[in-house]
């Protein structure tokens, strides 16, 4: 080294001032590309804890008679009544049995529901004849067929039961019934009258148990209240799957209008919408019905959209990875990116190259953009021990600059992913089955976008969407 400093004094003064330049270069180049290692901001992670607001499902059972006769027709064939034991009711003497014989007629009269039932009846009356103190029993056997008219009224119980109260509304004879004695039958017309008028009773409660048996409510609530909850994939395509948590449900007084039987219940429900498969949750039993109506009719449900740290990195890679942005005459390259979350923070971690190398830690916290429809980073700055190196060895990065440019690259679009969602929703309500005989209809309108969460997966953005919902009966073929 002394040498090398000696032979230095003996050089020509112009040599002498491009040696000191060359010094002064290669000394301003190893101070001005220095690495730099700040410690990594630890792994963490918010919890989330958003919950779907409890809404309304607005649930109108719109039932047309038609519908509900296929319904009765298809269930009530065969024998409807019988009567084995002629020591009954008061000791008549009759057997009775009546099979349908048509097609059962259902119509509307008010809130009233009115049957026309066609019987194919036969009925045996047994007599005794006395003489000389001894008696003879015998019986006779008659046959005919006849249209009854009757009328129902239906309310709905809390257990999910009806309570009917149907009457006797007269009747039209197809063809009066005939005595057998032997090869000839004797009309007797009248004696059927006056037995049908002494059963009437009889008859309206077969009427009011055959709509108890058949009619069966609670099992379709059960079986539509269990349903709901099951998670359905809406989308296979995007992974969007909906999941409906049932708390209570209310019902309004059975109502009749334009050959229609109405039936408004409104159903207090969690429902949310994943872009992932949702977890399974223990089912919630069915309730009683509620006899106090809900009024509410608006249906809301959040949607938890998801943003992965994969599909986060993947568009930040795109947007700024071997991008160089410039400071002055200074630069720093990002060779890569990685994002991930430390607590309420999203944490960019870049490696670069230029002016400086090593690793740079950005934060900022994640936020949707309602008027470009997406999430932005706020407050984009380096976190703290970043900022305190560079503060030492290249306070020119802290001017601003570069981490605006760079923030500006982050912009994560949203819309299209929302409207996806609610295209789908959409297309999912149009004609959903709850059951073989009960069919969801609804639709969604209005958006809403909640806070930005950071969970271990991703960004969670929770969306609720607003619309109508209903449901019809139709009756199984």
């Amino acid at each position: 080294m002394f040498n090398l400093f000696s032979q230095m004094i003996l050089l020509p003064k112009s040599s002498m001032r491009r040696v000191v330049y060359l010094f002064s270069f290669i000394i301003l180049s190893l101070s001005s590309c220095k690495t730099i290692q700040p410690p990594q901001p630890v792994h963490s992670y918010e919890e989330y804890a958003v919950k779907a607001k409890a809404s309304s499902l607005n649930l109108t059972l719109t039932s047309d008679i038609a519908e509900v006769e296929s319904f009765v027709n298809k269930k009530v064939n065969g024998l409807i009544y019988e009567d084995n034991d002629r020591t009954n009711n008061n000791n008549d003497n009759l057997l009775i049995k009546a099979w349908k014989s048509d097609r059962i007629e259902l119509g509307l009269d008010g809130n009233e529901l009115t049957w026309e039932v066609p019987l194919k009846l036969w009925i045996k009356a047994y007599y005794s004849v006395g003489a000389l103190g001894f008696s003879v029993t015998d019986s006779k056997e008659f046959s005919g067929e006849i249209v009854l008219k009757f009328k129902t009224r239906m309310e709905l119980q809390s257990d999910w039961s009806f309570n009917t109260k149907t009457r006797t509304n007269g009747y039209i004879w197809k063809q009066k019934p005939v005595m057998k004695a032997g090869p000839v039958e004797i009309p007797i017309g009248f004696m059927a009258d006056y037995l049908l008028k002494s059963n009437s009773d009889m008859m309206s409660k077969v009427i009011d148990q055959t709509i108890h048996d058949q009619f069966n409510l609670k099992k379709y609530a059960a079986e539509a209240w269990s349903n709901i909850q099951k998670p359905q994939l809406v989308s296979p395509e995007y992974d969007i799957w909906i999941s409906i948590r049932p708390i209570a449900i209310s019902s309004s007084p059975l109502q009749a209008n334009k050959g229609k039987i109405i039936h408004k219940l409104n159903l207090k429900a969690q429902s949310e919408c994943f872009t992932w498969r949702p977890p399974l949750m223990a089912e919630v039993p069915l309730p009683n019905l509620s006899l106090t109506p809900d009024k509410s009719d608006d249906f809301e449900i959040a949607v938890h959209t998801r943003m992965t740290y994969p599909w986060l990195n993947k568009q930040a890679r795109q947007y700024i990875q071997g991008k160089s942005f410039e400071s002055g005459s200074r630069f720093i390259r990002i060779d890569s990116v990685n994002i991930y979350a430390s607590k309420d923070r999203l944490i960019v971690q870049t490696q670069v190259s230029g002016s400086i190398k090593g690793t740079l830690y950005f934060k900022g916290i994640p936020v949707y953009d309602s008027v470009n429809q997406c999430i932005n980073i706020r407050e984009f700055d380096y976190d703290l021990s970043t900022r305190n190196i560079l503060h030492r060895s290249a306070n020119w990065l802290l001017e601003g600059a570069i981490t605006r440019k760079i923030s500006h690259y982050l912009t994560f679009p949203l819309k299209d992913h929302i409207n996806t969602v609610k295209q789908e929703m959409n297309n999912y309500l149009t004609a959903q089955k709850l059951t073989d005989d009960i069919t969801l209809k609804g639709n969604l309108k209005d958006i809403m976008i909640g806070e930005v969460y950071l969970i271990p997966e991703g960004l969670i953005i929770p969306v609720t969407l607003k619309g109508k919902l209903q449901a019809a009966f139709t009756s199984a073929p």
